[in-house]
């Protein structure tokens, strides 16, 4: 687990205000203990540690991006580390800042790290072939580097390879081809999930459709259907 304090020593510290945009090359150290910012951040930062809540933070570069905060938003477009100890916050990131991608450590509940671009950054669009693991508007998930993978939003396309232990999907009208997954839990609701083998599946929310060809360990999952309006289904 890769995990900063929650205020650097020599930092450039936001303790409260709406937000703020700043160069790190006055300091390259940032930790963010408000809540509800919009935080820009230009120039290679050292570290950037968000222990608020509900911020969105944009920035160029860091060597570590340290969400220990709740429901933040974070768009960097190059780091080496990310760290992700808090909850229901979503991270993307485009590449690496001293390799071709980051180190990332997710211990905490339902956050989302992605490949995309970050936010403000339109140059960076010419650069889009340096994304690694990023096929068009799809997220590439490495079931052996993401085992659990949690989808909160919506409208996304996702293709998991390999096997995972556990996808969960409280999104809806999601686009999944998954390899093989050990546990599916959809919650969401009219999303269209495809999967080669699976031991078990559950689903709460209304209106999905989910199509297998087998199981991991037997002949086909284990289905549970709670929720209404959903097809699932074994196919060839």
């Amino acid at each position: 687990m890769i995990v900063l304090a929650p205020t650097l020593a020599s930092a450039k510290t936001y303790n409260e205000g709406t937000g703020d945009t700043w160069d790190c090359a006055k300091d390259g150290s940032v930790s963010i203990n408000a809540n509800d910012g919009t935080y820009t951040f230009k120039g290679p930062c050292k570290a950037i540690a968000v222990n608020g809540n509900n911020n969105k933070v944009s920035a160029e570069g860091s060597t570590a991006v340290s969400v220990n905060g709740n429901k933040n938003t974070v768009d960097v477009v190059a780091a080496d580390a990310i760290a992700v100890n808090g909850n229901d916050n979503k991270v993307t990131y485009t590449k690496g800042l001293s390799k071709a991608k980051p180190s990332v450590s997710n211990p905490g509940n339902r956050n989302t790290v992605a490949v995309g671009k970050a936010a403000d950054k339109p140059a960076d669009t010419a650069k889009a072939k340096d994304k690694p693991a990023e096929s068009g508007d799809t997220t590439i998930v490495d079931c052996a580097k993401s085992p659990s993978y949690s989808i909160p939003n919506g409208e996304g396309t996702y293709t998991f390879t390999g096997t995972c232990d556990k996808i969960s999907v409280a999104g809806g009208e999601n686009t999944l081809s998954i390899e093989a997954v050990k546990e599916l839990a959809v919650a969401g609701a009219e999303n269209t999930i495809a999967v080669t083998a699976a031991e078990k599946i559950s689903v709460v929310g209304a209106d999905n459709k989910i199509t297998y060809k087998k199981g991991i360990s037997g002949a086909k999952p284990v289905v549970k259907i709670v929720g209404t309006g959903n097809k699932v289904q074994q196919v060839k």
